[in-house]
């Protein structure tokens, strides 16, 4: 439910009204985990309210910024670049609050990133991971008052064969975005959809 963009993506290029609903739904979502995060940071799981989940299996139940949250920030600024502020104002203000938590915390430099927080911000993880800095460096190319430049270093300063494949995907995901490279799949929709 996290990828607006391509919610916005499939309105267009599947006339069914689903995908309205299915981005309606996840803006809300993304603004109750804003009011609910106090860094912005999204949860791994949560309901549809923003809440825990109270899943029985430990993987379901994580509320903490881990893996398959760390995908939202390089989603938001995706959604960023392909629709502008005007329509991705939700992506705007989270990966902004969280810009303003990594600014704030001398535990979230680029050299001292692990591989998880809490919402509060508090590391749960306790080994360097590519993954986040590109998360954190997604964060940092699409908030107007932060500085990518040293989340690329960092990341940089770690090796692809260190990655593993999903570490490798998420690195690569996030300088395709911020470079301007990901595919620009609303304007081939617009240039290739016969209404």
């Amino acid at each position: 439910t996290w990828k607006l963009a391509y919610w916005r993506v499939w309105e267009k290029a599947v006339p069914d009204a689903v995908w309205s609903k299915v981005r309606v739904s996840t803006v809300e979502l993304l603004q109750r985990v804003l009011k609910l995060s106090p860094t912005g940071l999204p949860p791994h799981w949560c309901r549809i309210d923003g809440s825990p989940t109270g899943a029985s299996e430990a993987y379901f139940a994580d509320y903490t910024f881990d893996y398959d949250a760390l995908q939202l920030p390089i989603h938001n600024a995706l959604h960023l670049a392909w629709y502008g502020p005007e329509k991705a104002a939700e992506a705007v203000a989270m990966n902004s609050k969280i810009a303003a938590w990594l600014a704030s915390n001398s535990g979230a430099k680029p050299s001292t990133v692990v591989d998880g927080y809490s919402l509060d911000g508090a590391p749960t993880g306790k080994n360097r991971a590519v993954a986040f800095l590109a998360s954190f460096l997604s964060v940092a190319a699409s908030s107007p008052d932060a500085s990518p430049e040293a989340w690329f270093e960092a990341m940089n300063k770690i090796s692809v064969q260190e990655d593993g494949y999903y570490a490798a995907l998420i690195r690569l995901y996030a300088l395709l975005v911020i470079s301007g490279n990901f595919p620009n799949i609303p304007q081939w929709v617009d240039d290739n959809i016969i209404e």
